[in-house]
């Protein structure tokens, strides 16, 4: 028995072998973190500092050798050791594998439809706490306006054009498979995110169907790879907001003195107003209002942590973030957030994995008031005058003036100082998000996958605004306002994939699919007024309430969805891709319940056939066809198709109710259909370059239809229009030096989109909007500027002239009609971005840029600051003012004093801009000064700079208006600059 045991034990001990050996790249230089695996197996281990490496394995396998961006290397296991093992850089990138749908992830040159990917090195240290704002100028088609420097402000994306007249133009967003609110982006920590991929036609989109319509953003975070070894990291940045430049030229002390004494000549022979004028400029008056309200030295403070890695069954991930900005205006505004993520994946069994991604954020901020009301410290900026200011004036002895402490309250016209009174009142939000999912992965058999996935997202979000009695001004009293929202979203999605190949030749992919997703949305608001105690500001301190001031609302919305995707592959040649989708929805009308969606791709790679074979100087080529069609079911009422009732005004002293909302049982989709043709490939192992021309045909777009005042109703909801748009994406990447040490690459894309409307309700031609300067026309664009043309002033009497419509001018204003401005769009047809790279040893230094063309906005400012007749010595004016028309034969724009101020086109400014978003100098420290401490194993350095540079002509505060036509008093943007410390342990 002992010798049998001892044969068994010599038997078993010679199944397996130790292999050990130094994996380098074909410089020699070790590889950290390549991942040497047993073929067929989980066994497998990363190579060190070192490049070094050693494994158990048994005797015959293969042992392969693997890292991102590398060749992946195969050889068999020997007990000859060491082995030395050269993996050569894979240029073309290709292999990298995304996921773009609801299957396994694909690699990125497989792909039939339109996706670009933008990884997380390109995202994780920009100084944003909204990180869709990283993305702007990055992928061909997309624009991205942040549209407020205020710290918790959302982004507005628009995707190859609008898709529709009345419904939301936002793509929908994904992120780890899980339908998410376009509010991710505040709440995701940025050090989470492994890649962002913007799915762009029909081919890659039409397998999520009724929500498609504007593109997809497919959000992935981190996991930790098979045998990757366990890893630490730490992250902390910190910096300075400041506002960022801008074009409002504002008139100081004596150029506005001198422009009242233009606009009213008398005052040249009125001794009050002498003697002021020689008071203010005898002691230098002229206050800065954006510098008092606005500060140049806003503290940003970034902080994360990870834990990552993977065992032999289970990987893990695990962070937590921190992120606290305070707004450029001085004034109470500000926000933090807190983050907690956990992904973990196990394999039970050789058959079943089973998976969990939980992410907790915590956002609690402060906002202000903008717009055109008193509270905004963005009007006051504009408007406040420069010989007047906050601070008490004391008048010396000697004759001189001094200041001492700000005022509460202005003696000179009754106003309030903003930054005091956002100091005692508040208007604060905090909101909790939870984003997760738990699924089921089984592996029955070779190629089969069935998965089961439930996931929810959820948040509450509460709001309070505080007035104290004491410091609210005017005659209003003392308020407290308060708002909750509760919201949640559950999905459930079951499929069934399955992959093969014949013979190495022929590979398909099959996949069957159910998802089912539930809404619910819930309001609550209320004010309560009279508040007499600074002290006492809660709610229930209020002695007033009206029953018009509260509100709620209680909403719920599902769907209910089939879908089934193939593709095949021949000899890595020939692509087909296939999409087929059944949606339900209870937002439609009872006729039209379900829709369908579909779309088929084609992708022929031309370099993988013979005949390219000994063309060295193309790398790679491919050529892709797709057409499909998407949906969009983004309402603001989940309720449109349904007759609702309402309550109305006491009737002889009892409520009543009646029909609030005509029905529509016909209610529908809009749809869009998409052609997309694309050439791609590299050449001269240098140069990337991806060309796509499409063409997108919106129906059914959904509209408010006007009814006849005999109805009782004003309008109703129906499917009435459509639209086309046409564009162009190009994107190019250039390397320029390739060398051991020094690596210098260039990227840029572009974008060219028109849309014009083909139908409209009823066969008719045009619908005005004159309150948006807008008019929808078949056969014009939906965004084309409406609005009277001043066609300049009169020489000889200083009064403003417009256009008729036969080019003659009239100067009556009611004459003037309203015509499309030529030429003027409030969409930018081109936009773009371009970057580059250069890394010279341990130094990096990249910079992206990002553009818009003509694109003209209206400007709410100029009531204010071109209104003179209306405002002259209650508000400041822009310089231009001072070229106003005074004597017959003066050629100017600005007409007499004395002119009603109107609407026309000389209210509107061109916010194209050229924008440096990011510019980041990084110092990576070099390994061997790290590999002989034993815990550090990754050490980096950088500092960036966000907004640092715009290049604009438009004339108001910021270009980076977003999604509206018009200013509005929004929060200016900012710029920031922020030094950041990344360790690995």
């Amino acid at each position: 028995m002992t010798l049998l045991l001892f044969v068994a034990s010599v038997a078993a001990f010679a199944q397996n072998v130790r292999v050990s050996g130094t994996v380098v790249d074909t410089n020699n230089e070790p590889l950290v973190g390549a991942f040497v695996l047993e073929a067929g197996t989980r066994n497998g281990t990363s190579t060190d500092l070192d490049g070094n490496f050693t494994l158990t394995v048994k005797a015959g396998s293969t042992l392969e050798v693997s890292m991102l961006n590398y060749v992946t290397y195969s050889f068999p296991a020997s007990t000859h050791s060491p082995v030395k093992v050269v993996l050569e850089e894979d240029s073309t990138l290709l292999e990298a594998s995304i996921i773009i749908g609801y299957g396994s992830a694909q690699k990125i040159g497989n792909i039939v439809g339109s996706v670009t990917a933008v990884t997380s090195d390109e995202l994780v240290n920009k100084p944003s706490a909204n990180i869709a704002d990283a993305l702007q100028g990055k992928v061909a088609g997309l624009q991205i306006f942040n549209t407020s420097g205020e710290p918790q402000s959302s982004v507005s994306l628009r995707l190859r054009g609008e898709s529709s007249l009345n419904l939301s133009t936002a793509p929908l967003y994904l992120l780890d498979g899980i339908p998410v609110s376009s509010g991710v982006f505040n709440s995701i920590n940025p050090q989470d995110i492994e890649s962002i991929s913007v799915l762009k036609d029909a081919s890659a989109t039409a397998i999520y169907g009724s929500r498609a319509a504007n593109g997809v953003i497919v959000i992935t975070t981190k996991r930790g790879r098979l045998g990757e070894k366990p890893s630490i990291s730490l992250r902390a940045q910190t910096g300075i907001s400041m506002l960022t430049n801008y074009n409002m030229e504002m008139m100081n002390s004596e150029e506005l003195l001198r422009f009242e004494e233009i606009c009213r000549p008398e005052l040249a022979n009125d001794i009050a107003f002498q003697a002021r004028k020689a008071f203010i400029l005898g002691n230098n008056i002229n206050f800065d209002w954006t510098n008092y309200l606005f500060t140049p030295t806003a503290p940003i403070l970034q902080t994360d942590g990870s834990v990552r890695g993977a065992t032999e069954k289970t990987n893990y991930y695990i962070s937590f973030g921190y992120y606290s900005e305070k707004g450029t205006a001085r004034a109470n505004s500000g926000t933090q957030r807190f983050n907690v993520r956990s992904n973990i994946s196990t394999d039970v069994t050789d058959w079943l994995q089973v998976g969990t991604n939980l992410a907790l954020t915590y956002s609690r901020y402060h906002t202000i008031t903008t717009g055109w009301y008193t509270q905004s410290p963005i009007l006051q900026a504009v408007t406040g005058l420069p010989y007047q200011s906050p601070y008490k004036m004391i008048f010396n002895e000697d004759g001189t003036i001094s200041w001492g402490d700000v005022q509460w309250v202005y003696p000179w016209d009754g106003g309030m100082d903003l930054n005091e009174y956002y100091k005692y009142n508040t208007n604060d939000r905090q909101s909790a998000d939870l984003m997760g999912q738990m699924y089921l992965l089984l592996q029955p058999i070779k190629g089969l996958k069935i998965r089961t996935q439930e996931a929810i997202d959820a948040y509450d979000y509460w709001s309070e605004r505080v007035s104290k009695p004491s410091f609210t001004p005017y005659t209003y009293a003392g308020f407290n306002s308060q708002s909750v929202e509760r919201y949640y979203q559950i999905s459930s999605t079951n499929t069934i994939e399955y992959n093969t190949d014949i013979n190495l030749k022929h590979f398909f992919t099959v996949l069957l699919g159910h998802e089912s997703l539930l809404k619910h949305d819930k309001t609550l608001s209320a004010l309560g007024e009279g508040l007499t105690d600074d002290r006492l500001v809660t709610m229930s301190a209020a002695t007033s309430f009206s029953p018009s001031d509260q509100g709620g609302n209680d909403s719920e919305a599902a769907f209910n969805s089939f879908f089934i995707n193939g593709n095949y592959n021949y000899k890595d040649r020939y692509f087909v891709d296939a999409s087929y989708r059944v949606d339900g929805s209870s937002l439609f009308g009872a006729n039209h319940k379900y829709a369908t969606f579909y779309a088929v791709g084609a992708m022929w790679k031309i370099k993988n056939e013979k005949f390219m074979q000994g063309i060295h100087w193309v790398d790679d080529l491919k050529l892709n066809i797709t057409y499909g069609t998407t949906g969009n079911s983004g309402m603001s009422s989940w309720y449109a198709s349904l007759g609702l009732v309402g309550t109305g005004p006491l009737y002889n002293r009892m409520a009543g109710w009646g029909l609030a909302q005509v029905p529509n049982a016909d209610l529908t989709w809009e749809t869009v259909a998409t052609t997309n043709f694309r050439l791609a490939g590299r050449v001269f192992d240098r140069l990337n370059f991806d060309l796509q021309l499409y063409n997108k045909a919106s129906s059914d777009l959904i509209m408010d239809l006007p009814f006849s005042a005999t109805t009782g109703h004003g309008s109703g909801t129906g499917n009435v229009a459509a639209l086309v748009n046409r564009g162009v994406d190009l994107a190019l990447e250039f390397d320029l030096i390739h060398t051991r040490n020094l690596y210098w690459g260039v990227s840029a894309n572009v974008n060219y989109n028109r849309n014009r409307i083909t139908k409209l309700y009823q066969d008719l031609d045009e619908l005005a909007m004159p309150e948006y300067s807008l008019k929808y026309q078949v056969g014009y664009s939906s965004s084309l500027i409406y609005v009277q043309q001043r066609a300049g002033v009169d020489p000889e009497d200083g009064s403003p002239m417009w256009y008729l419509e036969d080019g003659t001018t009239t100067k009556d204003y009611n004459q003037a009609p309203l015509m499309f401005w030529e030429g003027h769009d409030t969409t930018a047809p081109w936009s773009g971005g371009f970057s580059t790279n250069i890394s010279y040893k341990n130094w990096g230094l990249n910079a992206d840029f990002s553009w818009i063309g003509n694109r003209w906005i209206f400007m709410n400012e100029r009531y204010y600051t071109m209104n003179p007749t209306s405002l002259l010595g209650n508000s400041n004016f822009e310089k231009k003012m001072l070229n106003i028309w005074t004597t017959p034969g003066q050629v100017t724009d600005i007409p007499k004093y004395g002119t009603e101020f109107h609407h026309d086109t000389s209210r509107f400014s061109n916010a194209a801009f050229l924008r440096m978003k990011n510019i980041s100098l990084s110092y990576t420290f070099p390994k061997e000064w790290l590999k002989n401490n034993g815990v550090l194993s990754g050490a980096k350095a950088y500092l960036t700079g966000r907004n640092l540079l715009t290049f604009t002509n438009f004339e108001g505060y910021d270009p980076e208006v977003g999604a509206s036509n018009a200013t509005s008093g929004m929060y200016p943007n900012s710029r920031q600059i922020v030094f950041g410390v990344e360790l690995t342990f």
